[in-house]
Parts: C-alpha cells; structure tokens; sequence
C-alpha cells in the first residue's frame, strides 16, 4: 500500500510539489462542502415538511372553527324557539302566527334554507327560502289533508298563491322528527333530497316542552348543502387550495368548495321528484384533488 505522496511520485509525468500539497486540502474541501450541502438539503426539507404541516393544521383548523360557527345557527334557533315555548311566549298553537314569526327569523339566519315546527298531531309548518330563491310558507295539516303545501310570499312573508298543492306528507315518519323525540335532545338528521328534486338538505331538530315538561311538538332548521358550499368558497386557502366535508360514517360528499353539486341523477324513475337526486362518494367526484385527499 503506497502513500498518496509516492503515488504521485511514482507518475510519469511528475506533478510539482504545490499541486501534491492543494490537491488533498480541495478534496477535503469538496468532502465538507458536500456533506455540508447534503445535510443543509435534508434540513431545509425537513424544514419545509414541518412548515407545510404546522400549515395545513392552522388551516384545517380555520375551517373547523368557521363551519363550527356556521353551522351553530340552526341548532341556536332551535334552542332559541324552544325557550320561547317553554315560557309560554310563543303560541304553538296559532299556526298564522307562528309562520310570521319564523319568516322574520329567517330574514336574520340567512345562512338556514328552513325553520319550522312539527306537533303530535302531525300538523306542520315552515317558512322556507327554496333552493331556486324563492321564499315561501310550508304547511301540512287538516286545512291541506295533511298534504305539504306550498305558498308563495311577498317579501313580508304574507302568502299571495299556492306554488305546489304537494303529496301526503307525515312528519312522524321523518328522521328528524322520530330522532329528536327519541333522543330526547338537539339531533342531526340524516342527508336527505329536498322534494324540488334540486337540492341536498340536513336537518337539526329538537323536541319542544312545556312548564310541565310535556312533550308539544319538534322544532326544525334545515341547512341547503349547497350554502354550505357557498360557504367554503369564501374560505381562502391559497391559490389552488380547496375544501370539502366528508360524512364521516358513509363516505358521502357533502359540500365542496369546487362548485360541484353533492348530489347526482338518480336513475331510479319516480314520480316523486325528491328520488330523483342522490349523493355520491368522495372518492367518486369529478374533482382530482377530492378523491384522492
């Protein structure tokens, strides 16, 4: 084994003696350089990764806390008429006047498409902004034959025609109505097709009481799924950066912030236009990024 000085010696063309003396310092130099650059890469990765992270946690919770407080409304609404009720401040029992009061609430709530109230007799009635923009008065009772009808409103909310004479509609066969007397407590219903057939709706309902305790009726305030929607789109994520909510137990898309609608035909045909939509799987949109998050 020669050393590295006999082996330029040992060459036919000798290198002079200032070339033997740097080459071995460059070569440390390089050596040092290159580990030095190798590890500031891995670090400055390293770096990036924890920022990008701690980014898309602050974010993700931006989103929680904002759809947290959006979606707070239809539950305090509900509380709200529930209290009004219990202190006798509210008449459940005259239908007109009831009507105008939830008609104003709205006006305040803008963001919740429903609010309304269901009692044991199954007798309904609602003030509802429809998914095409139009406002209206929902009732369902002995005066309809226990049909959902729908009346058209001016914009003080007084009923100027009939827009649908509707189909036979029982509230305690609805999930929002048996799961609220059931549970006893504020409940989220299930997502079910609006009956225009062109819209996604998610109910929070509660049971109303009396000063005795005795159950009155069930309190209700939908949600469009297109509004929640609209919501996300106003949240800011970057440049390319999107939003959606998953249901957590079944997988389906419930709004996105990429225009696309929660919902898709359904081939079934039907006379009842409510089974003409149906929701779909995350992993079934036409949007890139949702399937594959």
């Amino acid at each position: 084994k020669i050393s590295y000085l006999q082996y330029f010696l040992s060459l036919p063309v000798k290198p002079s003696l200032r070339t033997v003396l740097i080459i071995p310092f460059i070569l440390q130099i390089l050596a040092v350089v290159s580990l030095t650059g190798y590890l500031s890469f891995k670090n400055g990765q390293k770096a990036v990764n924890n920022i990008a992270t701690r980014l898309l946690s602050e974010i993700s919770q931006r989103v929680q806390q904002n759809l947290h407080t959006f979606l707070e409304a239809p539950q305090q609404i509900n509380q709200n008429n529930a209290n009004t009720i219990k202190i006798d401040q509210l008449n459940i029992q005259d239908f007109p006047i009831l009507e105008k009061y939830f008609f104003e609430q709205l006006k305040v709530f803008n963001q919740v498409s429903l609010i309304g109230f269901a009692n044991k007799n199954k007798e309904f009635i609602s003030a509802e902004i429809f998914p095409d923009g139009s406002l209206t008065i929902r009732a369902s009772g002995k005066s309809t034959k226990y049909n959902l009808r729908t009346y058209t409103t001016n914009k003080q909310g007084t009923r100027t025609g009939i827009k649908d004479f509707g189909k036979p509609y029982d509230t305690q066969r609805r999930n929002w109505y048996n799961k609220a007397i059931a549970e006893e407590r504020s409940m989220w219903s299930e997502i079910y097709p609006h009956n225009s057939g062109i819209a996604l709706y998610i109910a929070a309902s509660q049971p109303a009481y009396d000063k005795q305790g005795n159950l009155q009726g069930v309190l209700l305030s939908n949600l469009n799924l297109s509004k929640i929607g609209t919501f996300l789109q106003n949240l800011k994520i970057g440049k390319t950066g999107i939003s959606f909510i998953v249901e957590r137990q079944s997988g389906k898309l419930v709004a996105t912030s990429t225009n696309e609608k929660p919902f898709r035909s359904n081939k079934l045909e039907s006379q009842l236009a409510e089974n003409r939509i149906k929701p779909f799987l995350a992993i079934d949109s036409n949007d890139k990024q949702t399937q594959f998050t």
